[in-house]
């Protein structure tokens, strides 16, 4: 996707996050963002046919709603219907969304056999290593069927930015895939193979929350910017072994 095509989709998504307390966007304003992003991907020539003729029907649909539409459940729906074009290079980034909606404590990366907690806060640090199995019981492998809606391209592609949606309630509850917007119960498997239930209130919406990929959090334990302290990796830095 063209850079400024991430640009105008952000554009579109940085007025839903201010209108978020509200719960409710201005219909009128997503009427006007539709009428827009409508036309800019008109001339993306990244969507087959049958994908272009799904988008215009959505967001049809997405018109037809305008009264309705929350500002997580509108960004969303505009993520899945740029993800349509399904090349890994057309998708709204999730990076910058995670920073308009809230998130909890801990970080997750996919490896082969599941998404794993490589990062946390101190007070979820015992979850370090862990897999995730569920999400407010649903299997993750359910869950994140819904989550890979948000990104085109190959299966190895969508789960590396899956994991920015697992740590958000308030997105989660957007895809149905929670039952509230400011936390959920989440379940993992330990290392020594106990599962843990734990229900995790996510932190609020941060534009400047460090946005790094999950490749990142495979990293010893180096405090980032606007992070804030009480942070801890799974591998220390006396055990890298690079």
């Amino acid at each position: 996707m063209r850079c400024s095509t991430l640009l105008f989709v952000a554009s579109l998504a940085a007025p839903c996050a201010a209108e978020s307390q509200a719960g409710r966007l201005p219909p009128a304003s997503i009427r006007e963002d539709i009428g827009s992003f409508r036309a800019f991907l008109g001339g993306d020539n990244s969507y087959s046919e049958a994908a272009r003729a799904e988008m215009q029907r959505r967001l049809a649909a997405l018109e037809t709603a305008a009264d309705t539409v929350g500002p997580a459940w509108f960004e969303l729906e505009i993520a899945r219907l740029v993800a349509l074009a399904d090349n890994g290079h057309t998708n709204a980034q999730a990076a910058s969304r995670s920073t308009r909606f809230n998130r909890i404590p801990l970080r997750l990366t996919p490896l082969t056999d599941g998404f794993y907690v490589l990062r946390a806060h101190s007070a979820q640090a015992d979850l370090l290593g862990a897999r995730l199995v569920a999400i407010d019981g649903r299997a993750i492998a359910d869950v994140r069927k819904v989550v890979h809606t948000l990104t085109g391209g190959t299966t190895e592609w969508r789960d590396r930015f899956a994991p920015y949606t697992f740590e958000s309630p308030q997105q989660l509850q957007a895809l149905g895939q929670a039952r509230e917007a400011d936390a959920a119960t989440y379940r993992f498997q330990l290392a020594d193979g106990r599962a843990v239930d734990r229900r995790i209130v996510a932190e609020l919406p941060d534009i400047n929350r460090p946005r790094n990929g999950t490749a990142r959090w495979m990293f010893p334990a180096v405090a980032l910017p606007n992070e804030g302290p009480g942070w801890r990796s799974l591998l220390p830095v006396d055990k890298a072994p690079w």
